[in-house]
């Protein structure tokens, strides 16, 4: 038998696109697979694509930071009778959040919440939480504790971008890691910020240093603010102060309670002297708890360990509080 024999012929036009398709084909593979693209793709789930903010991750831990951001005259606005209503630390505790929002009668159509830091860390639902928070629409400061997991959520991204491996950061050897990330490496912000989506992590991202609220002379920071810095420089407030100060030792604010006295009674005497004072909401000092004066007003009075979660109407000063149980110590 002869052997069959045959052959395709294609004309010159159909050549040269099937060649033009082929490189063009073979070019966009190359690029996709050699850029930081295919690794945030890798990384991520669908429906939860990082936008091109997070193409890149500095490692500075105030790097995303807002310092100063203003809440909308469209949410104060008297006219639609928006009721203001700050909340206290509520550190994971998503329980005691919704029984909350019931004693209120949180309306979202006429109601607005601001959260005055600390979302995160030590309750047992800190994700939970986050997600709540967003879903209700509320503004937000960023605390010292979900600082703590921005800062490894970047760390993360970066570890992953250079590695180009959603793992990557189980290989690192603790101590090649920058310091702050040697002390608390098995921390539980740690694990809070491998559990973030990108979702989660732009909203962490979005809450400022200081809420500014205009039409009520207000500001609302997570744990304080230095009374020597003038009003009109308040973007020059130190992140970190602003969100671990309680008292003032030699003119400098600290974290700790022991020496030196309560940055909000300085506040208040230099305020006193001005014609136009500003109110600072804040949480952060459990110990401490409700402190209502003339312009200030402490409202974490430490859910997680077993005592209250409050909220405060602004610019009322209504008081709404209700037990908690107790997850840490």
């Amino acid at each position: 038998m002869f052997p069959v024999t045959f052959s395709l012929r294609f004309p010159p036009k159909t050549i040269f696109k099937l060649c033009l398709f082929t490189c063009s084909l073979v070019a966009l593979l190359t690029f996709f697979f050699s850029s930081p693209l295919s690794a945030l793709l890798a990384l991520s789930t669908p429906g939860d694509l990082p936008t091109s903010a997070y193409d890149h991750v500095p490692l500075s831990p105030y790097a995303n930071l807002t310092q100063l951001a203003t809440l909308p005259a469209l949410i104060t606005a008297s006219s639609t009778h928006r009721r203001l209503i700050v909340v206290g630390d509520v550190h994971g505790c998503l329980d005691e959040l919704n029984a909350l929002l019931v004693k209120v009668q949180f309306d979202p159509t006429s109601d607005h919440l601001i959260f005055a830091g600390d979302l995160l860390a030590k309750g047992p639902k800190s994700i939970e939480v986050l997600r709540r928070v967003k879903e209700l629409g509320a503004s937000c400061v960023r605390g010292n504790h979900d600082d703590k997991v921005i800062r490894w959520k970047g760390y993360q991204l970066q570890l992953q971008m250079e590695h180009r491996d959603k793992e990557a950061e189980e290989y690192v050897d603790p101590k090649e890691m920058p310091e702050e990330f040697r002390e608390s490496n098995m921390s539980e912000h740690r694990l809070l910020a491998r559990a973030l989506t990108f979702s989660d992590y732009a909203f962490l991202l979005s809450c400022p240093l200081i809420l500014e609220i205009p039409e009520f002379n207000s500001l609302v920071v997570h744990a304080g603010l230095d009374p020597s810095i003038p009003s009109r420089e308040i973007k020059t407030q130190d992140p970190q102060k602003v969100m671990y100060m309680r008292n003032i030792y030699k003119d400098v604010p600290r974290a700790g309670t022991k020496r030196g006295k309560h940055w909000a009674k300085i506040w208040n005497d230099v305020q006193r002297l001005h014609r136009f004072p500003l109110t600072v909401w804040y949480g952060h000092d459990a110990k401490r708890g409700l402190r209502i004066m003339p312009f200030s007003v402490g409202t974490d009075t430490g859910c997680v360990y077993g005592r209250m979660l409050t909220a405060v109407t602004m610019p009322e000063r209504e008081v709404i509080s209700v037990p908690c149980k107790k997850y840490a110590s």
